[in-house]
């Protein structure tokens, strides 16, 4: 603590301290600190759980109604605070890589713990987003141009899904159809995720950062890598997700 911490400084210091509870790992705790603008709402998520974000009763027979590939969506929930590294731990999803759990690599990732909230999803990618870009590219589909072109729909809100909530419905998935067997979404194809990873030091390319991917889940657990945004690949789409406005 610096000199120039204030008697308030501390007060709010001991108030984080004493109010979160121990369970909290220390890894989330941090990251929201440092990277989260509403610090009120962080610190209410934190000491008293995470404001409950459900949608309206009726909302998922409306997107089934739209027919189409709609017509299969699911609806689960997903806790908040939730990282790779707590579901590694708790075992929610097996993951067939390890790189990103490298320390060597934990300053190169900004992988954001989930936020709990009720999510709506489709059973696979977007139709017609596979070789999507992630950023805008002349002549290709980006990310933003297929959430744009999916329909409206009043208190849902789509979104690209950062890597810890998309492998929770994952997850969830999996185990909500384990008396058919068990379905694995995303077998042989990646989805676009909000997270990114440095791979350069370099400010050119877009300052040498990534989006990392995720998918070709299988028995033997989820593979995470990166993919450059400006590049689109024939094995990369959008599982897009409904989350409560």
């Amino acid at each position: 603590m610096s000199a120039r911490t204030t008697l308030i400084d501390r007060r709010l210091l001991t108030i984080i301290e004493e109010g979160i509870p121990g369970d909290v790992p220390e890894e989330v705790i941090k990251h929201h600190l440092t990277h989260k603008a509403d610090l009120h709402q962080t610190l209410q998520e934190l000491i008293m759980g995470p404001m409950p974000r459900a949608f309206k009763p009726g909302t998922l027979e409306f997107v089934q109604a739209l027919g189409g590939q709609f017509a299969q969506a699911w609806l689960t929930s997903v806790p908040g605070g939730e990282t790779l590294g707590s579901q590694r731990k708790s075992q929610v999803i097996k993951f067939r890589t390890n790189w990103h759990f490298d320390a060597e690599e934990e300053d190169r990732l900004t992988i954001e713990p989930s936020l709990g909230s009720q999510v709506i999803y489709l059973p696979g990618l977007v139709e017609g987003s596979l070789n999507c870009t992630f950023n805008k590219i002349e002549g290709r589909d980006s990310v933003q141009d297929i959430l744009d072109r999916l329909p409206n729909v009043a208190g849902v809100r789509w979104i690209v899904g950062n890597l810890s909530k998309v492998c929770r419905v994952l997850a969830n998935h999996l185990k909500n159809t384990r008396l058919d067997g068990g379905q694995h979404l995303l077998p042989n194809v990646y989805t676009w995720t909000m997270d990114r990873y440095k791979w350069s030091d370099s400010d050119d390319e877009g300052g040498g950062l990534s989006r990392l991917i995720v998918g070709s889940f299988d028995d033997d657990g989820v593979h995470v890598s990166d993919c450059r945004p400006g590049v689109g690949s024939g094995f990369i789409g959008l599982f897009v997700l409904g989350v409560p406005v």
